[in-house]
């Protein structure tokens, strides 16, 4: 039994040292911005059959981390398949990938679909065509049951700047 636990122990410090990404609590200097689910878009403000309600990126150049949050709700069929896959790019070189919240909202009530088995990655090299390969890695997480109506919730961050601009920071606004 001693072995066993002493074994488990190594697994689990390994997998948390050597993951590309982790589940966390939001970082402390994330401002947090409220929505309102109730609100209706006009049908000209909808996309892709869903409404949304909240994105929000916010930066620390402090802690170099990258902080993204997004709520949308499920307004018509074709909105609960935008709605139900979360996708989060990362450079594993240099970067860390922090989950923090994955909830649907239904009815008032919050289900946390957050779960660390549900996280799939993926290596999508999307300038291959031009023999571009960056080594981004997709890590995504498809939400079972949305429905129409349901509104799905996200939070995480991408934590390292490219080391390639030595600690300068330019934000350009498009």
């Amino acid at each position: 039994m001693r072995c066993f636990i002493i074994t488990l122990l190594l697994f689990f410090n390994f997998c948390i040292g050597n993951c590309q990404y982790s589940i966390t609590s939001e970082p402390i200097w994330v401002i947090n911005e409220s929505y309102n689910a109730k609100a209706i878009a006009p049908e000209n403000e909808l996309s892709a059959g869903t409404q949304i309600l909240l994105y929000t990126e916010q930066i620390n150049t402090d802690s170099e981390e990258v902080y993204i949050k997004s709520v949308a709700k499920a307004i018509e069929y074709s909105g609960i398949q935008n709605i139900s896959t979360v996708l989060a790019d990362y450079d594993p070189s240099y970067q860390k990938l922090r989950f923090h919240a994955i909830d649907v909202i239904r009815n008032g009530q919050t289900i946390n679909r957050l779960s660390f088995k549900d996280i799939q990655t993926a290596r999508r090299e999307t300038n291959a065509e031009n023999f571009i390969y960056d080594g981004t890695i997709s890590a995504f997480v498809n939400i079972p049951d949305v429905r129409i109506g349901d509104i799905v919730s996200y939070s995480y961050s991408v934590k390292g700047f490219n080391p390639i601009q030595k600690k300068s920071f330019q934000l350009v606004l498009v």
